[in-house]
């Protein structure tokens, strides 16, 4: 069992004689290791845009332990006695975590369950627009329609059209990547020009090239009648 033992050796030679004990000797076991640490933050999920996260974690409850290893992206580390633990700067997407604590004589408890978080890191960016910069719009009632790279926080997208045709509407996609405004018809052979003042996405970085503007000109349709001349 854990604890303190001790032990002593007498000699005997071949009639029995006895010698003395000598002085006893102790040693402590210990084959327990120490129960897992509490993950606090990062929480399990998390969507961040620290590229360099702190990871932090409540003492395990055992009073002997020496160190903590975590297990990063699979890869493992011993951090030492610490409860918190930054690594260098990571790029995006998942990352999972998750740690066991080991005592003195190298007991390695259990380790935690395993929590993820997503960085994101990169700011959001138009990927293409509808019209395109410089086109020559065709149908007058088409929408104008503005892909990002990534999805955007509704209530954070702001922007304005001049001249402005007036009766805007937008609609999102499923994923929350793409806008479609519905608008009057514009005017015909006329150039307008399109700015997006902010744009947000859900880890609260704007928009990479805010505000962010083109043009486009709807075409000028003229309509020519035939010349009836008269013969003499």
């Amino acid at each position: 069992d854990d604890g303190v033992h001790t032990w002593t050796v007498a000699a005997y030679d071949r009639v029995g004689n006895l010698s003395a004990y000598a002085n006893p000797w102790t040693f402590n076991l210990d084959g327990t290791p120490p129960g897992p640490p509490q993950l606090v933050s990062p929480r399990h999920g998390a969507l961040i845009s620290d590229t360099t996260p702190t990871l932090t974690w409540g003492s395990s409850p055992a009073p002997d332990v020496a160190g903590y290893l975590l297990s990063w992206d699979g890869g493992l580390l011993d951090l030492g006695n610490v409860t918190q633990y930054t690594p260098t700067a990571q790029a995006d997407g998942v990352h999972t975590w998750t740690l066991a604590a080991y005592d003195g004589v190298r007991n390695i408890g259990v380790f935690t369950d395993v929590w993820s978080l997503m960085l994101d890191g990169t700011p959001p960016d138009i990927l293409a627009t509808v019209p395109v910069s410089g086109a020559a719009e065709g149908p007058l009632p088409e929408p104008v329609v503005i892909t990002f790279t990534e999805p955007i926080e509704p209530s954070s997208f702001a922007f304005n059209v001049t001249p402005d045709p007036g009766a805007w509407t937008a609609q999102w996609d499923g994923t929350g990547s793409v806008v479609t405004l519905n608008h009057a018809d514009f005017e015909l052979g006329t150039t307008y020009a399109v700015t997006i003042a902010s744009a947000v996405d859900g880890v609260g970085l704007p928009l990479a090239r805010a505000p962010y503007r083109w043009t486009f000109t709807t075409k000028d349709i003229r309509i020519f009648l035939p010349t009836v001349v008269r013969k003499p």
